[in-house]
């Protein structure tokens, strides 16, 4: 909800809707603000629908991007979970789960990203 209230629809509604709507001011020209200038190119409806997109593809880039790094956090400590158990005791078998996330970890580091 964050990323698609406040990276998305507050600063879609700052940055770009309130310029379009009240028509100049002292904005920089960008993609999204071009009907302002040059409004025989495009016009002010679809510069709306076209930053909203925009605004929209960017906020669930955010929240994929942050559930990646929520998730490898989540991997990385509970591999430092099992590794502390298996060194502080020795009467449990610790050892089988830190190499099979060992090698998790190390099939995920080794995937090609495309």
């Amino acid at each position: 909800m964050i990323c698609v209230l406040f990276a998305g629809l507050f600063q879609w509604i700052g940055v770009s809707l309130i310029p379009l709507m009240k028509g100049g001011g002292n904005y920089a020209t960008d993609w999204g603000s071009l009907a302002i200038v040059r409004p025989e190119v495009i016009s002010v409806p679809e510069a709306v629908v076209f930053t909203g997109l925009a605004y929209l593809y960017m906020c669930l880039c955010f929240y994929l991007f942050f559930v990646g790094l929520i998730l490898l956090y989540t991997v990385i400590h509970d591999l430092w979970r099992i590794g502390e158990a298996a060194s502080n005791g020795p009467e449990m078998d610790y050892q089988y789960e830190l190499n099979e996330a060992s090698l998790v970890r190390g099939w995920i580091a080794a995937r090609p990203c495309f």
